[in-house]
């Protein structure tokens, strides 16, 4: 029902991507983290997905870069501080026993591996950043206070506040049809 406006072609390789995703489990100071983990090699590829979140929003970059290196992606879970995302990530490296990778993130994801970069640089081999910020100490300023000025909405207005905004970016980014597949 959700896909049934979405192109055909695009239905059949999320499904796909769905049907043989390999997905791991790692429970890190009392979260669970869902992570993607596939591709073989000595070349490990660490992806951190955008404001989405999550892992599948970039299969088919997964399904690409898998075929050339090791590929782990996780789901970022919403947690209060950017030092337990950033403790988390670090953990999924450590079980997967990693001990240097490409970073590469876009968006929010851009900003979590510049701040990894800075915490465990021993763990970096080479950081990729898409359509992100730098992080300097004003533009934190900035976020900390329109954050405190959307804690005081509510979750259901804030989720779609953020929903409405995040379709109006991709269906200039996407199109058309790309607007009705992300909605789905």
């Amino acid at each position: 029902e959700y896909y049934k406006k979405v192109a055909p072609r695009r239905r059949e390789a999320l499904e796909k991507f769905r049907k043989h995703a390999q997905y791991k489990q790692l429970v890190h100071n009392g979260t669970t983290w869902k992570y993607y983990a596939a591709g073989t090699g000595d070349k490990i590829l660490f992806l951190i997905p955008g404001g989405l979140r999550n892992a599948e929003s970039i299969f088919s970059e997964l399904l690409r870069f898998q075929e050339h290196f090791r590929v782990i992606s996780p789901n970022v879970p919403l947690l209060q501080d950017a030092d337990s995302i950033l403790d988390g990530l670090h953990a999924i490296l450590d079980e997967e026993k990693v001990r240097t990778a490409t970073l590469s993130g876009r968006s929010f994801g851009g900003s979590l591996v510049q701040g990894f970069a800075v915490k465990y640089p021993e763990k970096v081999a080479k950081l990729i950043l898409c359509s992100t910020v730098y992080n300097d100490a004003s533009y934190l300023q900035k976020t900390e206070q329109a954050l405190k000025s959307f804690q005081s909405m509510s979750p259901g207005f804030m989720r779609l506040l953020i929903r409405w905004a995040l379709l109006n970016i991709i269906k200039t980014d996407t199109g058309q049809e790309g607007k009705r597949y992300w909605k789905a």
